[in-house]
């Protein structure tokens, strides 16, 4: 599901004056980058905004900070890409690439109010970020971002971890082996992709739905997860990693590569179980990738 571009704000609802930002900062160029926003040409409505934007002004948060930040239950997110993430990144943080689906993959696969700090590529990452964020209400979550970003983190001596990341042809070589070494293939795109082809053998859940299904995977064998191209993969992996699982690949690039590869495909619908439970409701439906 990914945020309207053309979707509305609207404040239209009594304000406190007093809750007006600190004196001297400006969020006019976050306000910019929002969409069409309504306040009924109120003045006062448009000064009540601008000082809760400002509340979201960038803040940067020491490795030390940031570390107990995480021992008192904040999520580390990293959005950098999903390849940076996988050749190293700090144990237990999350991988959520900056991108059009952001907020999407944000509101659904986040439990709602947990802390969060951010990892960015770059600092001016941040005002995208809150702009997703915002568009979800789920700005009031991100406390901070790692000041530095992963760089901060890795100098300061901090554990490192590394994830798999498969070709398809390496996926298909694992599967060939069997045994148990073979890896479980979870199919994390939509119900429609999965039943147009997949993988004989794989199962399919939908990335979103993974932390509400942990408890029907197995906790013992090895997990591969793969979508269309690879950025839904790398999330599902990062879910699975984040919640205890530890022998968890991704596939870089996905179905369509399997197939065009010659690889085996099967086509129809699969068992998913009940309905999955969103976290929060994105504004529509239609992130892929």
């Amino acid at each position: 599901s990914e945020p309207d571009q053309g979707s509305t704000f609207h404040f239209t609802g009594a304000f406190d004056i007093t809750e007006l930002g600190e004196p001297g900062t400006s969020p006019e160029p976050l306000l910019a980058q929002l969409p069409v926003l309504i306040v009924d040409d109120n003045p006062v409505n448009r000064r009540i905004l601008l000082g809760q934007l400002t509340r979201w002004q960038m803040r940067p948060m020491a490795v030390d900070e940031t570390r107990s930040a995480i021992a008192g239950g904040a999520l580390l997110l990293d959005l950098r890409p999903p390849a940076d993430h996988a050749v190293a990144h700090a144990p237990g943080s999350q991988s959520i690439p900056l991108g059009p689906s952001f907020g999407t993959w944000l509101g659904w696969v986040v439990e709602p109010d947990r802390p969060i700090v951010l990892i960015l590529e770059r600092p001016t990452d941040w005002d995208e970020a809150i702009r997703q964020a915002i568009r979800i209400g789920a700005e009031g979550s991100i406390v901070g971002h790692l000041r530095g970003g992963f760089g901060a983190w890795a100098d300061s001596g901090g554990r490192l971890e590394s994830s798999g990341r498969l070709s398809v042809d390496q996926l298909a070589d694992q599967l060939d082996r069997g045994g148990p070494e073979a890896p479980l293939v979870i199919d994390v795109r939509q119900a429609d992709e999965y039943a147009s082809s997949h993988i004989p053998g794989s199962i399919h859940i939908t990335a979103g739905s993974l932390p509400d299904r942990l408890a029907e995977l197995p906790a013992d064998r090895p997990i591969a997860t793969i979508c269309a191209s690879g950025l839904r993969a790398s999330v599902a992996a990062s879910i699975l990693r984040t919640n205890g699982f530890t022998d968890v690949s991704w596939v870089a690039s996905g179905v369509p590569a399997w197939r065009a590869a010659g690889h085996p495909i099967v086509r129809g619908e699969a068992p998913t179980g009940s309905a999955p439970t969103r976290r929060r409701a994105p504004i529509r439906a239609g992130a892929r990738g």
